[in-house]
């Protein structure tokens, strides 16, 4: 992708991120994306035809940078397999999460906002669905209750609930390995 269009889709991810914090999803109008994201309203039409087409692709890029924090190194192939490893990289995704906390949190609480956390989950289930080669129904419906449980997890961690991150880590590690055999 051409430079400028990534410097210009950046500013404007930055900008819708930097905006939900201080004032309801509902009442961001285009123009202030633009304003804070320092380009035109047409220049925004070049890249997304709404500011729900912005945040949608502003989730999947958490939902893939979450998915290949560890260089894509066939994570795959050993995350259901050793509780260790699966403890490892939920570790890890609480760390990569920690920089998004606060859009997530403000994502969770307001209310014109329902469903995009659904998006999250939804894009993380078909993508581990697809990377793990994931076909029978049986194995779909683990993937989803695993994946349900995490996205639990995050939820309460992202409105400071869980104050022992740690300990839900090493637990349900134990659990995600133990339903995904």
């Amino acid at each position: 992708m051409d430079k400028r269009l990534e410097k210009t889709e950046l500013s404007l991810k930055n900008a819708i991120c930097k905006l939900v914090l201080v004032k309801p999803y509902s009442e961001i109008t285009i123009t202030e994306l633009c304003k804070e994201a320092h380009i035109n309203r047409n220049t925004f039409y070049l890249h997304y035809y709404s500011k729900d087409n912005l945040i949608e692709d502003l989730i999947a890029d958490i939902v893939e940078k979450l998915l290949y924090f560890n260089n894509g190194a066939k994570v795959h192939e050993y995350l259901f397999k050793n509780s260790n490893m699966t403890e490892y990289l939920l570790r890890q995704l609480f760390k990569e999460l920690e920089e998004y906390k606060k859009l997530l949190c403000a994502i969770e609480k307001d209310t014109s906002l329902v469903g995009y956390l659904d998006q999250f989950q939804t894009l993380l289930s078909d993508t581990v669905e697809y990377n793990f080669k994931i076909v029978t129904e049986e194995q779909k419906i683990d993937v989803l209750f695993a994946i349900s449980g995490v996205l639990g997890l995050i939820k309460r961690w992202i409105k400071d609930e869980i104050t022992d991150t740690e300990k839900i880590i090493k637990e349900s590690s134990k659990i995600i390995v133990t339903i995904l055999r």
